[in-house]
């Protein structure tokens, strides 16, 4: 529980994080009100700074002071004095709206109790609810609020930044924004691993996402030889069997060179719970998590069922409430045995959860099972902000290495890819 003196802390705490870090104003005023900082000088000091961020003027000690008065040149210079650092304003605002918010759930269940007659106990009851629904993060927008944000939004002209896949189809179709929660299915073998690893690499070394591999299944050597091979260019039968050329061997080491810029992890994440990927994700400060993959996580439930359907709750809500990216892989159901038919949202084996969960869902197979270096086609099933549509995806096994067939594409609700050409078929990689 929280007493005055800890609440009197996070409230200055938060008026110094702005004073420290002026970008994080826009977020904490729209958390946190003026009431929220008390009606003493901390609150005059607040309603200072929200003042002047309204009106577009910067914000720091000095321009505080000449809108509040020299009087309160001490208590700003103890606040900046006292506030541990601006990094951690989330954690002082959550202190003071939940002290605050508790506070007023206990003056309304008084009210409750001292109430004389059923109409005066029951209005308390109405304020009680209405708090209560507040404190599990119900969030009411009136229209005239909702035109305001987005014209405020507008005029901090920012364009908007999607994850981009390194694919043509995928970057022209796929918007994948932060908090999303993204499931890339297929049967086993089908590739799903390589492909996720090379989506990451490609967003931490061209986009510079922080991008933390959750590997539950592949020791991280075996999934970074993968990935190095890629990378670098190099045999990947040659990385197993020790036999590197020296020409690949400078290559490894151009690798080296450069891997510092990359900010790309692997997490051997055997026996981990959602709580525990949530927890490392946070203290890591990743952008974009990919967890190899979702049926292996540790989970409480009755059954199978439930034990999948707690997962994938878990994982939605680690990115809606951290604005990480979750890409989470996926086994898929085998079609019965003798017949041969593509995936579909239905495959994914276990739970129906996910499939409601998920903001995108990709589906990768083999075109034949019988060519495990074949063709494959990447089915996008589920697309909450664009089309649905699936292509050709060519394996280059020597270097580990997915890359698009051409042409042989379409996004549309109700697209059927149309057979690739002779030249398609044989299309290769360009070296």
């Amino acid at each position: 529980m929280v007493n005055e003196n800890m609440l009197t802390a996070a409230r200055q705490s938060v008026i110094g994080s702005m004073l420290l870090s002026p970008e994080i104003i826009g977020d904490v005023v729209r958390r946190l009100s003026p009431e929220d900082l008390g009606a003493g000088a901390l609150g005059s000091l607040y309603k200072g700074v929200c003042k002047l961020f309204s009106y577009g003027r910067p914000v720091d000690s000095v321009t505080l002071m000449a809108e509040v008065g020299e009087a309160y040149e001490p208590l700003i210079r103890d606040i900046l004095r006292n506030t541990p650092t601006a990094a951690n304003w989330e954690e002082y605002v959550n202190i003071v709206r939940d002290a605050v918010q508790l506070g007023k759930l206990q003056t309304a269940a008084m009210r409750i109790v001292s109430a004389v007659d059923i109409d005066e106990a029951r209005s308390s009851a109405e304020q009680l609810s209405l708090m209560l629904a507040k404190r599990s993060q119900l969030r009411i927008v009136p229209f005239i609020d909702g035109v305001c944000d987005f014209h405020s939004r507008l005029s901090e002209r920012k364009t908007p930044q999607y994850l981009r896949w390194n694919f043509k189809p995928l970057d022209e179709h796929l918007f994948a924004e932060p908090g999303d929660l993204i499931i890339l299915g297929g049967y086993p073998s089908a590739g799903k691993t390589m492909l996720a690893a090379q989506f990451a690499y490609e967003m931490a070394q061209a986009q510079k996402q922080r991008v933390g591999i959750f590997s539950l299944e592949t020791s991280d050597k075996k999934l970074y030889d993968r990935m190095i091979s890629y990378a670098a260019e190099i045999d990947f039968n040659a990385i197993k069997s020790g036999s590197l050329s020296d020409s690949e061997l400078d290559a490894v080491a151009a690798l080296g060179a450069r891997s510092d810029r990359i900010p790309l992890e692997v997490i051997e994440a055997s026996g981990m719970t959602p709580m525990d990927i949530r927890a490392v994700s946070l203290s890591r400060r990743y952008d974009v998590i990919i967890i190899d993959y979702l049926q292996l996580l540790n989970a409480s439930g009755r059954d199978r069922y439930e034990k999948i359907t707690n997962i994938s709750l878990a994982l939605k809500q680690l990115g809606r409430d951290t604005g990480i990216t979750v890409i989470a892989l996926s086994q898929l159901s085998r079609p019965e045995k003798g017949r041969r038919s593509a995936p579909t949202l239905a495959s994914l084996r276990e739970s129906g959860q996910i499939e409601q969960d998920a903001d995108i869902v990709m589906l990768l197979y083999l075109e034949d099972d019988d060519v495990p270096s074949g063709n494959r086609t990447l089915n996008v099933a589920k697309n909450k902000d664009g089309e649905l549509g699936h292509f050709r995806l060519g394996f280059y096994p020597k270097h580990m290495k997915f890359f698009y067939k051409g042409a042989s594409y379409q996004f549309k609700s109700t697209s059927r890819l149309k057979p690739a050409t002779p030249e398609e078929q044989q299309m290769t990689l360009p070296f």
